[in-house]
């Protein structure tokens, strides 16, 4: 809060000549946004605060639906896949070790005259 956003909005209100004027910031019903010291902290910097209500989130948010939902759709998609293809490169070098420690061993018996 005092090294990121606390000089962010004196930055801002400078850059607007808008030095007295609060900020206005809108927020979920998470859970740490509620405590009694970030809402204090908030207050001492001239920021007004709105709650949206749980589950409501996606409402003022139409970028929520329209973009974000589509973007994590899609790296869920691609880390489905990479994760898929890891487990079969695991299940590959395993049956390959293991081919290759019963080759060794065969191996090792011809030489030992088993």
């Amino acid at each position: 809060m005092e090294e990121i956003l606390a000089p962010y909005l004196k930055m801002k209100r400078e850059q607007l000549q808008l030095l007295d004027t609060s900020a206005f910031l809108i927020y979920d019903a998470f859970r740490v946004h509620s405590t009694e010291g970030l809402q204090r902290k908030l207050g001492e910097l001239n920021v007004r605060l709105f709650m949206v209500p749980k589950n409501m989130s996606d409402h003022p948010q139409p970028l929520a639906i329209s973009v974000n939902k589509p973007a994590k759709k899609y790296f869920k998609r691609g880390y489905e896949q990479w994760d898929t293809e890891q487990a079969a490169c695991q299940l590959i070098l395993k049956k390959n070790a293991l081919q290759l420690f019963r080759h060794a061993k065969l191996g090792l018996g011809r030489i030992s005259g088993e």
